[in-house]
């Protein structure tokens, strides 16, 4: 007669065996350090992140030796100008926008 092998637990210990859901810790994501960075706090007008990382990346290539004391350099995105200037960190600070056209 042959021995009987008790059954392997095959079965995700991760996983409730009632409902098949993730028994780990659960709760809120954590922040990721690669996130977009933050505006300007001194920024008067906000944009999406978005927006702003495509006005920033145009502003350091369109002058990449800005400075605060340069003061507002126009930059030109969709049907509107952003008047902003370099925060001395790399960032820019928007305080203008402007539509063009009609």
């Amino acid at each position: 007669m042959e021995e009987e092998k008790p059954e392997e637990a095959r079965a995700n210990p991760y996983h409730d065996p009632k409902n098949g859901r993730f028994t780990t810790g659960g709760g809120k994501a954590k922040k990721t350090k690669y996130a977009p960075s933050l505006q300007a706090n001194k920024s008067k007008i906000r944009v999406s992140p978005q927006t702003f990382g495509m006005l920033r990346g145009q502003f350091n290539t369109k002058y990449p030796n800005a400075t605060p004391e340069d003061g507002y350099l126009p930059i030109y995105l969709g049907k509107y100008m952003y008047k902003a200037r370099a925060d001395g960190y790399g960032s820019i600070a928007i305080d203008y926008k402007i539509k063009i056209g009609k």
